[in-house]
């Protein structure tokens, strides 16, 4: 939706808008809290992330606490692949935390295995607490009643944490933080909503 509103005039200042948009970020407070890429992911064409633009990115968020997600390929199969890992690592140990996105609990695993930042993944739908237009319409009590036997670990034992924000009242991203550090063990879980739930729950699942 908010790429959608980007036209075709605000893409061609692109350059421009880098420019302010790193200037907002190093006018920000000393250890301000700021979440990157509410849509899209890092700076970059296809799966290759530019360098120049993340070290830029990385330096602008000096003092700051921001935080982001990629699903840009770190793995060793290729040069582009190997450069991505190497800049997400420089950027986690530089205070700017790129949480790696899995599709599921196994590639989560593959991905903390990497050593080189924090994981979160798609979990299936029935993690999340059961809402309708953004408000919870069944308790904390009935919810945790009902997940208590779904998996809290990966299939390599490695903690899971569902997202508090998905089915505690009043949690956000504000308040919760736990994505903003770069050296968690756990692995973060975001339960598949929204219209493409059923989609992404079969990517969770490992269906797709």
């Amino acid at each position: 939706m908010h790429w959608r509103k980007l036209d075709q005039a605000a893409m061609e200042r692109a350059p421009l808008m880098w420019r302010a948009f790193l200037f907002n970020v190093a006018a920000l407070p000393d250890d301000e809290l700021w979440r990157h890429d509410q849509a899209g992911d890092l700076p970059g064409v296809g799966n290759k992330i530019h360098a120049r633009f993340m070290r830029e990115l990385i330096k602008a968020n000096k003092g700051k606490r921001g935080f982001t997600y990629t699903h840009k390929p770190v793995d060793n199969r290729n040069a582009t692949h190997r450069l991505n890992a190497k800049l997400v690592a420089e950027s986690n140990a530089k205070g700017f935390t790129v949480n790696l996105s899995a599709n599921n609990l196994r590639q989560a695993d593959e991905l903390a295995a990497l050593n080189i930042g924090p994981v979160v993944s798609i979990l299936p739908a029935e993690y999340g607490r059961a809402n309708a237009k953004g408000e919870f319409t069944e308790s904390l009590a009935e919810y945790r009643q009902r997940t208590k036997d779904l998996p809290r670990t990966t299939p390599e034992g490695r903690k899971l944490v569902v997202c508090p924000a998905q089915f505690l009242d009043g949690k956000t991203c504000a308040n919760c933080k736990l994505c903003s550090h770069a050296n968690r063990t756990c692995v973060v879980g975001f339960a598949a909503h929204g219209q493409s739930k059923r989609k992404a729950s079969a990517i969770a699942n490992g269906k797709q």
